[in-house]
């Protein structure tokens, strides 16, 4: 180091102290005084998450696989989906000019929305087996 550089008396091993005296020596305004606390910290916490290992859960704390939805739940969020659709598709319809309202891409929205009803009227008819003796 030069004569008229500052000094930083930080903790730190040979290299990283070495290269921060570096840094200082050609610029003090490089290294503020709150910069080298924080770099300090910094290394600190990387020598101590270096040093320690991290144990695996217990088994009680360990996550189960995810289990799948029942056959029920399944065709009761088909049933959602399809009157979410039928909203949908009912509302861009309604939205359309007044010179759209009979253009093809009407008919087709029309066509769309009476396929989701009777799509939507089937799949909330279905009442599937519970299984297990108790139909």
């Amino acid at each position: 180091m030069s004569k008229g550089s500052p000094t930083i008396a930080l903790r730190l091993p040979g290299p990283e102290r070495q290269r921060l005296e570096q840094i200082a020596a050609r610029d003090s305004r490089l290294l503020s005084d709150v910069a080298r606390v924080a770099l300090e910290q910094y290394l600190r916490g990387q020598e101590l998450s270096a040093s320690e290992e991290q144990p695996a859960p217990p088994a009680s704390v360990r996550k189960r696989p995810r289990r799948p939805l029942s056959r029920p739940a399944r065709l009761a969020h088909l049933v959602a989906e399809a009157q979410a659709l039928l909203e949908e598709y009912t509302s861009w319809r309604d939205g359309l000019p007044e010179f759209a309202q009979n253009s093809p891409m009407a008919a087709l929205l029309d066509s769309t929305i009476d396929g989701l009803e009777s799509a939507s009227d089937a799949l909330a008819s279905i009442e599937p087996p519970r299984g297990f003796g108790r139909d």
